[in-house]
């Protein structure tokens, strides 16, 4: 809902009997940016939310290892790409939506977990190595239950026969 504020004041130049009318907008609040997610894209990381009725700007905050939270841009649509080299894990982000003469408040934090560039493929490998192994116990498992089966079979025969 957009909402904006007009203040109107009027007043006459008795001078010249010019009538002078005096306009001030003054935009709303924005609200709070909503649905703020974190992606890896290479070496950058991506922030993306939804769009703030009543914001020209963003201002995008960073907080690394227990800092406070500084300002690392001001932009005008919903997307920034931080390509820092220093990107740490366990950095947080923060956006905040802005006009000419209101700020919104802060987001939801959103925090970096990415461990390095190759994480992800490190971390589906290892799952389909613990898969295949767990297949591979499971199929020794029962290869051994049949075993035992068998032999308990020719056990029982045996013992038949010797009645």
């Amino acid at each position: 809902m957009r909402k904006i504020y007009v203040f109107l004041l009027s007043f006459a130049c008795m001078c010249n009997g010019i009538a002078i009318n005096v306009m001030y907008t003054k935009a709303a609040q924005p609200e709070q940016v909503q649905g703020l997610t974190l992606s890896k894209q290479y070496n950058d990381v991506v922030l993306d939310w939804k769009i703030v009725v009543n914001a020209t700007e963003y201002l995008v905050f960073k907080s690394q290892a227990n800092s406070e939270f500084i300002i690392i841009g001001k932009i005008s649509n919903n997307q920034f790409v931080d390509s820092d080299s220093a990107h740490q894990n366990g950095s947080k982000y923060m956006v905040r939506a802005v006009n000419q003469d209101e700020q919104g408040p802060d987001s939801e934090i959103v925090f970096n977990r990415f461990l390095d560039e190759n994480s992800g493929l490190k971390t589906a490998f290892l799952q389909r190595i613990i898969s295949n192994l767990s297949i591979v116990l499971l199929a020794a498992i029962a290869t051994l239950f049949i075993l035992i089966f068998i032999k308990m079979l020719k056990n029982a025969k045996t013992i038949k026969r010797r009645r």
